[in-house]
């Protein structure tokens, strides 16, 4: 009980999501969001780049899982990581998953991209982000997030520190307590992304699914055209689009009086 069900919008392209978004933030290619209205992820079904549907889809979806599920409110490093090490999740044929597989779609950042020093990686909100730390940050995030999950040297490190920042101590505080030598944490987290080897987890057995599988239903013309508009709507009318929006919506219905949904 009082878990919220996420509605997930796949649209055309990266350049929809964009256009939804608010056609400013030309490095969103999905996003995940909530309102009063619920909780809801706008990701693309195709791409022109290694970051591919699925990948945006788990990336939102793991998000939706932490707001969910997780105890405390995290730093931006540990939130975007966690949803990067999901978002490279892979089914095989029966559909058991493997977690942790490299994030190739991060490849550019990680190697050829602007330098994140350790000290700005866990103190740094996106928000704070220059354009071009964008992507290293999100590939140093999730570096930071599969070394800590998987180093046999820091067993237990992650956890402690993710307990010790959400009892209040500053990050970067808990970061020192709990990783000891930050540099030496920098220099380790390179010698983890230049080895020939990577580890992931493959988990026993399929994920069970609730219920009779999909239910597939075409949308009536006049639902696709007012898409756009419910989409806005669930993540939050503003106040000085909300006419504009309304009159779309009136047109619309008055196109389509019989269409119950409109």
């Amino acid at each position: 009980g009082g878990q919220v069900r996420l509605t997930v919008f796949f649209v055309r392209s990266v350049s929809t999501v964009q256009a939804i978004y608010d056609g400013k933030q030309a490095n969103v290619a999905g996003f995940y969001t909530t309102s009063p209205t619920g909780a809801l992820a706008v990701v693309p079904r195709t791409t022109s780049s290694m970051m591919d549907g699925d990948i945006i889809l788990f990336h939102e979806y793991a998000h939706h899982v932490m707001m969910q599920y997780f105890t405390f409110p995290y730093p931006a490093w540990y939130v975007e990581g966690f949803a990067e090490f999901l978002s490279t999740t892979q089914f095989d044929k029966t559909g058991k998953p493997k977690l942790g597989l490299p994030a190739k779609h991060r490849a550019y950042g990680l190697f050829l991209g602007k330098d994140i020093p350790i000290r700005r990686l866990l103190t740094a909100s996106v928000s704070d982000l220059s354009r071009a730390e964008v992507d290293p940050f999100y590939g140093r995030a999730w570096l930071a997030t599969h070394y800590l999950s998987f180093s046999p040297e820091r067993v237990g490190q992650l956890n402690t520190y993710l307990k010790s920042v959400g009892s209040g101590i500053a990050p970067q505080e808990a970061a020192q307590t709990v990783f000891g030598d930050l540099d030496r944490l920098d220099k380790d987290l390179d010698k983890y992304l230049n080895a020939s080897r990577i580890s992931y987890l493959q988990l026993a057995h399929p994920i069970p699914v609730a219920g009779n599988g999909v239910t597939i239903t075409a949308l009536s013309e006049a639902e696709g055209k007012a898409m756009p508009v419910r989409i806005a709507m669930m993540r939050g009318t503003q106040r000085e689009k909300a006419e504009a929006q309304a009159e779309t919506m009136r047109k619309i219905a008055a196109s389509a009086p019989k269409d119950l949904a409109v």
